[in-house]
């Protein structure tokens, strides 16, 4: 059910609405910032408040709106969102060009506005217009409410025959208290633009909650969401309903490919057996991929990574039916393949082209993997397959293109001091191209446990996972540590050198589990995810950290939410109206 609320008012001729101030939470601003949200009409900054204020001296106060109505939460999925209803009998409702909302800001917070082209694709589909206005109303969003507060909310309706004015208090409820005891919130002049996001949260410049909803798998090129297998729009209007069938069970990750099918890791019911080297039968679970079709849930295509890797290989982790752990897809346009992070056997890339259907692989293929070197046998769910993927594997190589040792290639051991240093993926997580031409592309991911070295041929459980401690004693450092990684692919020389990194012997960055990262559209900055937590010392809580980085090494902006009970999986920047300003 959706709530209605009373609302005061105003004209310029009565006291102003004003914002009331914020109990004091678990935010905590230790910067005051610029607006991080360029505004698209800077003519309005000055006047979409205008109604909210005494003694304004608008020039045509008879054109300030009279009968105005809100919905909080309109679809009961984004709780610091609504939609605005409003009416005046000099007022055409087809005759509005622009709707320029404002949200004012508070404690240091800029105010948020944005100029919405009411004809647009864009707006038409955040929300459904007709549902909410009569035939001589105008309706329109509003995003980036804050929680558990009274908003002063301002906007104006254009046409042309004049600018008609609007201000309303729009008091919202407490968003559910889970994040953490304490947000920290620092950026610089060199941040990406807008604002930071968190899993489900989206905070503003000072640390403050200013959307909340299903959790953020994607953040489609038309500025609406991929939510597993749903499209919604900021405002949490459904536009795409998918359902897996029955046999097939969703984790982890999912990504929206050329023509709007969805490619999603999955594990699947019926296809589940491994043979391990006892002989003994396991099943097993996170190591599928299915692609969608557009608008509906009909399989396209399937992928079975059983057949292109080791099923018994547990170097990084002895945990037979999680062999693989699939955690991200990243699809590479150029090569039209998936790349895929598997946690406990590295990055693989499968051609997506071949035959399309239910049928699992036809006509895909196993294309390259970055993987340490050590202990790979046969593919196939039973080991007896003719592929090889040892024959697959990336030979690392350092800025000259001069192989590492074999111990390096194993990573039994770290190159020495006058070489550069290379780091292989192990238990990682995330990924995200930067750079693709001809047969070279380069990709970033969160590298969990970067200060990893394995501890001989044959040896297992090597990493960390939720059942076992890796021996540390041949690690690179006592504490361990995780990194975000930039990789350059040679596909063409089969080999792979690590070009960027940062955040090794940072044991405050450590995430021995989750964690993600994420490339800024306009600065090219990037984004480490990290959940700040060991899962084997009991002494520590979650830290979740989106940290943004710059090329040259400098920390840009920094969101901590302190003593979390969540981790920190997907992260970022967003604008929450950068829809509105789409051609």
């Amino acid at each position: 059910m959706v709530r209605h609320l009373e609302l005061l008012v105003l004209i310029a001729a009565i006291s102003a609405c004003s914002a009331s101030s914020p109990e004091a939470g678990h935010y905590t601003a230790l910067d005051s910032v610029d607006a991080v949200l360029d505004d698209t009409a800077s003519e309005s900054v000055n006047t979409v408040f205008s109604a909210c204020e005494v003694g304004s001296g608008m020039s045509s106060p008879d054109l300030v709106l009279s009968e105005i109505d809100v919905v909080i939460d309109p679809y009961e999925l984004t709780a610091l969102t609504a939609v605005v209803t409003a009416s005046h009998e000099a007022l055409s409702p087809g005759a509005v060009e622009q709707v320029v909302v404002g949200v004012l800001g508070t404690d240091g917070g800029a105010d948020l506005i944005a100029t919405l082209e009411t004809g647009s694709d864009a707006y038409r589909t955040m929300f459904d217009e007709a549902a909410f206005a009569g035939d001589d109303q105008v309706a329109f969003p509003v995003l980036g409410l804050y929680a558990d507060h009274v908003n002063t909310v301002g906007f104006e309706l254009r046409t042309e025959q004049g600018v008609f004015y609007g201000c309303i208090e729009v008091a919202t409820e407490a968003v559910e208290d889970r994040l953490a005891e304490q947000i920290i919130i620092e950026r610089s002049a060199a941040a990406e633009p807008g604002w930071t996001y968190l899993n489900e949260w989206v905070f503003d410049e000072t640390g403050a909650v200013r959307w909340v909803g299903p959790k953020i798998y994607q953040v489609l090129d038309d500025g609406t969401l991929l939510v597993e297998f749903d499209q919604v729009s900021w405002l949490g209007r459904p536009l795409v309903d998918r359902t897996l069938p029955n046999s097939f069970r969703f984790h982890h990750d999912l990504i929206q490919l050329p023509g709007d099918t969805i490619a999603a890791c999955v594990s699947r019911s019926t296809t589940t057996e491994i043979t391990l080297a006892d002989g003994s039968i396991a099943d097993s679970k996170y190591d599928q991929i299915v692609e969608l079709a557009a608008d509906r849930s009909d399989i396209v295509n399937v992928w079975d990574m059983r057949a292109f890797l080791d099923v018994d290989r547990d170097t990084v982790t002895a945990k037979a039916a999680d062999w693989l752990h699939m955690n991200t897809l990243l699809y590479d346009a150029t090569a039209d393949a998936l790349i895929v992070s598997g946690r406990y056997q590295g990055i693989i890339s499968v051609s997506r082209g071949g035959e399309q259907g239910e049928v699992p692989n036809q006509g895909k293929a196993l294309r390259w993997l970055i993987a340490p070197h050590l202990d790979w046998g046969a593919a196939g769910w039973d080991g007896q397959s003719e592929l090889l993927p040892a024959e697959y594997l990336l030979t690392a190589v350092d800025a000259s293109g001069e192989p590492y040792s074999q111990a390096v290639q194993d990573n039994l051991e770290a190159p020495p001091p006058e070489r550069d240093p290379f780091f292989w993926p192990i238990g990682q997580h995330g990924l995200r191209l930067t750079h693709r031409a001809a047969d070279t592309l380069r990709l970033i991911l969160f590298n969990n446990q970067a200060s990893v070295l394995f501890n001989g041929p044959g040896t297992v459980d090597n990493g960390v996972s939720w059942g076992a401690q890796g021996d540390q004693s041949n690690d690179r450092e006592g504490a361990p540590y995780s990194q975000i990684a930039e990789y350059e692919i040679d596909e063409e020389a089969m080999t792979v050198r690590l070009v960027w990194s940062y955040g090794e012997e940072q044991a405050a960055l450590y995430g021995s589990h989750a964690g993600g990262v994420n490339l800024g559209s306009v600065t090219g900055n990037r984004f480490m995810i990290t959940t700040g937590f060991d899962q084997h010392d009991d002494e520590n809580p979650y830290n979740p950290i989106v940290l943004e980085i710059t090329e040259d090494g400098a920390v840009a902006s920094r969101l901590e939410g302190v003593t979390s009970k969540h981790t920190a999986y997907r992260g970022g920047r967003v604008d929450l109206y950068a829809w509105a300003a789409a051609p």
